[in-house]
This record gives structure tokens, C-alpha cells and sequence, in this order.
């Protein structure tokens, strides 16, 4: 699978190379900031996280967490 996404028209085509077929996406407006993974974090106090399992996903080890925003 190949994909490409146009700025400029903000259109994502996907093309399966398989299958030799071809899917054109009309993409929502993007806003002008996009925040860096993680950045939406604002208000989560780390200090009141809880791991509710640790677990295997694809071969890797990971805890899952529940984190609450605010101070409630």
C-alpha cells in the first residue's frame, strides 16, 4: 500500500498495489498548530496515575494506565 496526502487540496489518495486500485480521501481542513504527541496533556497531574495492567502488545511489554485531569 502506497499513500500520499496533498496539502494543498488536502486529499489523501491510497493506492493498493495488490489489488492495483486506488481510493481518493477528501481530508478535513488541518489547523495551522499541531500539537506534538503528548501535547494534549495539559491538566493531567502524573502524580495520580494508576496502572491498571501490565500487559504484552505485539511482543512488546507495556503497562496501561488511567491518568485523570485536573485535581478531582
Amino acid at each position: 500500500m502506497i499513500s500520499f496526502f496533498d496539502r494543498d487540496t488536502n486529499t489523501v489518495v491510497i493506492y493498493y498495489t495488490d489489488r492495483n486500485k486506488a481510493v481518493r480521501l477528501s481530508a478535513a481542513k488541518q489547523p495551522k498548530t499541531v500539537l506534538p504527541p503528548g501535547g494534549d496533556a495539559g491538566g493531567v497531574d502524573p502524580g495520580k496515575a494508576k496502572v491498571l495492567e501490565t500487559v504484552v502488545y505485539d511482543g512488546v511489554r507495556c503497562r496501561v494506565l488511567t491518568v485523570r485531569r485536573g485535581r478531582s
